[in-house]
């Protein structure tokens, strides 16, 4: 069985402020000053949902590189 789990990468709303990982119910699971800083969080996440799930991901689709999974 094949799950896919729906993550969005929210834009800080004002200077200063932080990227957000959040999930379809707009739950913040990760945040970040930077998109790299961010990018290292959405991997930690993804390779957390693979290892407990078990299951094959498919690629998130993000137009960044450094969202991209392998």
């Amino acid at each position: 069985m094949e799950d896919n789990t729906h993550l969005f990468l929210r834009p800080p709303k004002d200077d200063g402020g932080f990227y957000t990982v959040e999930d379809a119910a707009r739950n913040v699971l990760a945040h970040g000053r930077t998109v790299e800083d961010i990018a290292v969080e959405w991997h930690k996440i993804d390779d957390q949902k693979v290892i407990v799930e078990k299951l094959v991901r498919q690629s998130s689709g993000s137009s960044h590189r450094l969202l991209n999974l392998i």
